[in-house]
């Protein structure tokens, strides 16, 4: 008899805890440095809590991988009970953690890795799937070998408002920055083969960016499949969410929009006010 299946993920997934005790999705948090301490994503330190040192003291904390021996005493606190593990990891392009998830998995048997290609929803994505298939009673290879076929299928990007964030995070460089600050430029990106690739420079202001944004992306999109979508955001407010939840709604008929909020993981490179949307392709 297969062994019942755990799915885990690092902590930018970006689900709320409520979404991913609903899916019954586990999660191990990154590491956030931020004035001379370190956090882990999501336990010792929030997104709120982030941004308000931004604001009070200008501080733009880092981000650093999970650690090897982190990622085995994770794995063995589901082996141990007898569960197989599907992790999916953030993107191999642009963190150690995969790489780092890999070595440790490579002390059990039944601990399959997936490089998720993503960040964020991109990777929710993939684990919603996965839940799915593990309902169905799929056992840990079979649920691997699937998410890795459904890869190509997901389509993730957002749109920053301020790029301060990226390029003290150095995922930009310095002159690209300035030149888009003093232009008012605020750049959409997608996840490209799991690399960050600019798509489209908006100008304006950034509540008028955020409606054009969604409506681009799920225009230029053919065969988009109407099952769930994710919108993840840093920090926007309720009521302007809200209504680009609806925009969503209203523009494609999904059967879900799910509603998140980002981490401080991913939180720490886009900044406040970024928004992000997640989909499938058929």
């Amino acid at each position: 008899m297969p062994k019942p299946v755990v799915i885990t993920a690092d902590s930018p997934v970006d689900l709320t805890p409520a979404l991913a005790a609903q899916f019954n999705i586990l999660v191990i948090p990154l590491y956030v440095t931020l004035g001379g301490r370190t956090y882990r994503d999501g336990v010792d330190i929030s997104t709120r809590e982030l941004f308000d040192r931004y604001e009070n003291e200008k501080m733009i904390p880092g981000t650093s991988a999970i650690p090897i021996a982190d990622y085995v005493s994770f794995f063995h606190s589901f082996t141990d009970k007898g569960f197989a593990v599907v992790h999916f990891s953030l993107s191999s392009a642009i963190s150690s953690t995969h790489q780092n998830a890999l070595i440790a998995a490579e002390e059990f048997s039944d601990v399959h890795v997936v490089d998720s290609l993503n960040l964020s929803t991109g990777i929710a994505l993939l684990a919603v799937k996965a839940c799915a298939m593990r309902d169905e009673g799929l056992d840990a290879r079979e649920i691997f070998d699937a998410v890795n076929a459904l890869r190509p299928q997901v389509c993730q990007s957002f749109v920053i408002d301020k790029l301060e964030f990226l390029r003290k995070g150095g995922r930009c460089s310095a002159l690209t920055a300035l030149g888009a600050n003093v232009l008012n430029i605020h750049p959409s990106i997608e996840m490209i083969d799991g690399k960050l690739e600019l798509a489209k420079k908006y100008r304006g202001k950034i509540e008028t960016i955020q409606v054009n944004y969604i409506q681009d992306q799920l225009q230029k999109h053919n065969r988009i499949h109407r099952g769930i979508a994710l919108l993840c955001h840093t920090g926007i407010p309720a009521q302007q969410v809200e209504a680009l939840r609806r925009l969503v709604e209203s523009t494609l008929d999904f059967e879900q929009v799910i509603l998140t909020e980002a981490g401080c993981t991913i939180s720490a490179h886009c900044g406040p006010n970024c928004l992000g949307l997640a989909f499938l392709l058929k």
